[in-house]
C-alpha cells in the first residue's frame, strides 16, 4: 500500500489540495491523511481508496501504479470509426455530460 499511498500524497500535491482539503473531501481527518501518507497506518479499504480517486480526478489502479494499458494497433474497422464524425460527436456529448455532472457537484 505504500506506493498507493505516495501516489496519493504526489497527486494531492499537484492538485493543489491540503491534507485537510482532501481529509474533508473523503470524510476523514486530517490526522488520517496523514497518518496514511507517512506509512504509520495500513488499513485501507477499496471504499476508501474509489472515495480518495474520485477527488484527486483518477482510478485506483493509477494510484497503485499499476501500468496502463494502451492499444496501438485498432483493426481497420474501429479505426474508421474513431477517425469518423460519429465517434467525434459520441466524445463531444460525453465530454459535455462530463462537465455538467461536474459543477452540478459544485459547492
Amino acid at each position: 500500500m505504500e506506493s498507493f499511498w505516495e501516489n496519493v500524497r504526489a497527486k494531492r500535491i499537484s492538485l493543489g489540495l491540503s491534507q485537510e482539503d482532501l481529509a474533508k473531501k473523503i470524510g476523514l481527518h486530517q490526522t488520517g491523511v496523514s497518518y496514511f501518507e507517512s506509512g504509520k497506518s495500513r488499513r485501507t479499504d477499496r471504499e476508501l481508496m474509489e472515495r480518495i480517486a474520485r477527488v484527486l480526478d483518477t482510478t485506483v489502479e493509477e494510484l497503485e501504479g499499476k501500468p496502463e494499458i494502451k492499444m496501438t494497433h485498432f483493426p481497420e474497422e474501429i479505426q474508421r470509426w474513431l477517425e469518423g464524425e460519429e465517434c467525434k460527436q459520441y466524445i463531444a456529448e460525453a465530454y459535455s455530460k462530463y462537465i455538467n455532472d461536474k459543477m452540478k457537484s459544485l459547492p
